[in-house]
Formats: structure tokens, C-alpha cells, sequence
């Protein structure tokens, strides 16, 4: 997805949102206005659509900036997150301002910073994490996947890329690094340990490559709702140094050997690396003159964030970091903390857990219609979204991407650096059949 390089180009743009906030009529609403701005001043850009969300609701409120930079907005009093996305010649330009609170009678100022970010075609696909129903009616958490993508027509070699997970865990939990700020750090904390591919792998052009997180198994055989992991063609976690019986288990296991990702863990008596099912975090790095094991067996790299040792975390550069997802539970979204720098994720999409469901990326739709060869191939009216339940979601390209696959038709994924845009909730996982 993106590959970050501020010494190339960095903007250190900003934008400021100048609340005015007073009642309106019999409605209480307050008049809110946000204005860009960038190190010299006003930003005057129009047509930059602006996003207010809610967060106690998730209820969104849109409005484009207008010749001087600035849009305006009439809301209900409560605390919001704003983002915006755009495109500046070939760069995209996005930032996010976090728990704003706005009340009637006051005025208030708050800073939205601003990043510029370059593309790159490796993306996270789709994230299968949040627990199904076994047939006794049991929650079973033992499947997990992710799936890496080439969203490109040209071939990625995957040579030193790694996976790793935000810290903390969940995004509701105690977070080590909320008073340093996120985007002040200048790295991403990458909790308890990292994966990276022991052999150089190649994606062709518009494929992917399915990572197995926890047990490599058919799990459809003992739990019909859950996912078979099982795949000769997937990789897998390194069983030398997780062993934790409640995820890592190959009874039926199709992976070879050679398909294993290597990891190292700098965590205190870690046995696993376990994924939240509820608001997990994920991002994919490559490194630069040092190998991934190379980076983590280098002590100069870790950092005990709290001091009990138990969240220990890799500090991986920002501009090593190609994409990331953050991801909130639909009921903790007003307690959840964002793990990923603003310039890596400027946003967040919502879960909902114990259904089984996964979280898919979406269609880029101008770009997918425009490949010539997807002519007659396309296949339209995506049913797959979660749309017609509470906090669900669907992919508003109403492409489907998998039936279009399956037709012929090559796939190009939306990629805005901000996965409240990029994602959506999907009712079954996409490898299921």
C-alpha cells in the first residue's frame, strides 16, 4: 500500500478546525468550521471533503472545503474524529484529528496533521480474526488469517517483508504511547514480535498470498463456520518458537515447511502471538540494510513501553511501513486509541465480533473499470457487505471482487491510506467456499 517517504517530500501541512460552537435555533446544534492549513498558513484548497464522525454513534457528518480552505458543518455537541483525503500531483495528502470535543458555548482550536505518502502495490487484502460459532454454540477463536495482495501489474518480490501487530493489542486497552502521542513518536511499535518470509517470494501481478496467523488446518472439518487454512500454496506461522496449544495445533496440516515465516519474539514468556478478536491491529514493513531478523535481534531496536516487560516493541521506521489497518471494536469505539501513526492509517474501520465476519478491502472502481481487459468481466451487485445490520458496512463500488476474480477480471483495491474509506465488514470470509 504505502510506502512512506518524507525526506522525499514533506509537506508538514496541518489543518487547523476552529470550532465556533453555539446553539442554532431549537435544534442545540453548534456551527463548527474546519479550515486546512499547511506551515505557511491558510491552505486555500477547495473541494477537499472533510469527515466528522462521532464516535459515540459513528454517525459521519461530510462537507467540501471551499475557495478559502474551509467547510462547515452544523453538529449535535460530542467528541468527533475529522479526517480528510487527497491527492496532490502524484502524492496523497491525508491527516486525522482524534477525540475532539465539542460543546456549546465555547470556541475551540484543534490540529489536524497532514502527511504526504507515495504508493506501493503490496496491501493487506483482508483481516479474518473475529471468532464464529462452533455447533454447540460455542465461540471458537482459533482461525486467523490475513491476506497480502499485489494491487499492481507488475510483479512484488517480497524480499525482507515482515507482518506485525500495533501495541497494544486491543485498541480499548491501556496504551503505553497515548501520552507521547502516536504521530510524535517518528516509528511504529510493533508488539512482541515480527514475521518475515525465510525465502524470497514473488507475487504476480493482481494476486495474493494467504497468511496463516494461527493453526495451518482445514477448521471447517470439527467447526463448519470457521475457514480451512490448510492451502499447500499459503504460509504459515514458525512452530520453533509458538507453541501455545490453544492456537498453534497441525493435525491436518497441507503447509510445507519451506512456506513458514520466521519470527523471533522479544516478548517476556511469550508463547503465542495472539491477535485481539475484537479491535486487532496489523501492518507489513520492509526493511532497509539490515534484514527483519537482523532488526529485531539488534536490542538498540526494542523498547519496554510500560515497564513490566510484558509489551515489549520493535520500533519500526515509519518509512519502512507499506500498510496498515487499524481496527475498533463496533461497542469500544468511543474507549479505543489509535495505534497507527496518521501517516500510516488516518482512520479506522469497525468490527463486529463473534459472527464470523472479515474485514475486506474495497474496490477502487474508476481504476478497475479502466482495465481493458476487465471488459465483460466485472461482475456488479456485491451482496457480501454487512450493510443490514448495527455498525455493519459494505463496499460502496458494489463491484464483487471475488466473483469478478473468479471471471477472469483483475482486481484493483482502493487505497487511501485511511481505512474507514479503504474497508468494509464482509459477512463471509473471502476463502471460504
Amino acid at each position: 500500500m504505502m510506502k512512506y517517504r518524507i525526506t522525499i517530500l514533506f509537506l508538514a501541512l496541518t489543518a487547523v478546525l476552529s470550532v465556533a460552537c453555539q446553539e442554532t435555533g431549537d435544534l442545540g446544534l453548534c456551527e463548527m468550521t474546519v479550515s486546512l492549513a499547511d506551515a505557511d498558513g491558510t491552505y486555500s484548497v477547495d473541494g477537499v471533503e472533510i469527515v466528522l464522525k462521532e464516535l459515540s454513534s459513528s454517525f459521519e457528518y461530510h462537507a467540501a472545503t471551499d475557495a478559502r480552505g474551509q467547510a462547515k458543518f452544523s453538529v449535535m455537541p460530542g467528541i468527533y474524529d475529522a479526517s480528510c483525503t487527497f491527492k496532490e500531483g502524484f502524492n496523497l495528502i491525508n491527516g486525522v484529528s482524534s477525540m475532539m470535543k465539542v460543546s456549546r458555548g465555547g470556541e475551540n482550536t484543534f490540529v489536524m496533521n497532514l502527511n504526504s505518502v507515495k504508493t506501493h502495490p503490496l496491501l493487506i487484502k483482508e483481516i479474518y480474526f473475529a471468532r464464529c460459532v462452533d455447533p454447540v454454540g460455542k465461540l471458537y477463536s482459533s482461525a486467523a488469517y490475513m491476506i497480502l495482495y499485489n494491487n499492481s501489474s507488475d510483479a512484488v518480490c517480497l524480499h525482507d517483508f515482515a507482518i506485525a501487530q500495533g501495541c497494544p493489542s486491543k485498541a480499548d486497552s491501556s496504551n503505553p504511547y497515548q501520552k507521547r502521542g502516536i504521530d510524535d513518536l517518528g516509528y511504529v511499535p510493533a508488539l512482541s514480535a515480527v514475521w518475515w518470509f525465510q525465502k524470497d517470494v514473488t507475487l504476480p501481478a493482481y494476486s495474493q498470498i494467504v497468511v496463516s496467523i494461527y493453526a495451518a488446518i482445514d477448521h471447517t472439518r470439527e467447526i463448519p463456520n470457521s475457514v480451512d487454512l490448510s492451502g499447500a500454496d499459503y504460509v504459515m506461522y514458525d512452530p520453533e518458537v509458538f507453541n501455545n496449544s490453544r492456537y498453534y495445533f497441525s493435525p491436518y496440516s497441507g503447509i510445507d515447511k519451506s512456506h513458514y515465516m520466521k519470527t523471533l519474539s522479544y516478548a517476556a514468556e511469550s508463547d503465542s502471538w495472539a491477535l485481539s478478536f475484537k479491535s486487532p491491529c496489523l501492518f507489513v514493513f520492509q526493511t532497509e540494510g539490515v534484514s527483519p531478523e537482523e532488526f529485531v535481534k539488534n536490542m538498540d531496536n526494542i523498547e519496554d513501553p510500560d515497564g513490566k516487560g510484558t509489551q515489549n516493541c520493535a520500533k519500526v521506521k515509519l518509512d519502512w511501513v507499506h500498510d496498515g489497518v487499524e481496527i475498533f471494536d463496533s461497542k469500544d469505539v468511543s474507549a479505543s486509541h489509535k495505534r497507527l501513526a496518521s501517516m500510516v492509517d488516518a482512520g479506522y474501520v469497525i468490527s463486529i465480533e463473534r459472527n464470523g465476519y472479515s474485514v475486506y478491502r474495497n474496490v477502487d472502481k474508476e481504476a478497475t473499470e479502466a482495465l481493458p481487459e476487465n471488459n465483460g468481466r466485472l461482475v456488479y451487485g456485491y451482496a457480501g457487505g454487512t450493510e443490514d445490520v448495527e455498525s455493519g458496512s459494505t463496499d460502496p463500488s458494489g463491484i464483487d471482487a471475488e466473483a469478478s476474480m473468479a471471471n477472469g477480471a483483475h482486481i484493483i483495491y482502493l487505497d487511501t491510506n485511511n481505512s474507514s474509506k479503504d474497508y468494509h465488514l464482509r459477512k463471509v470470509a473471502s476463502i471460504k467456499k
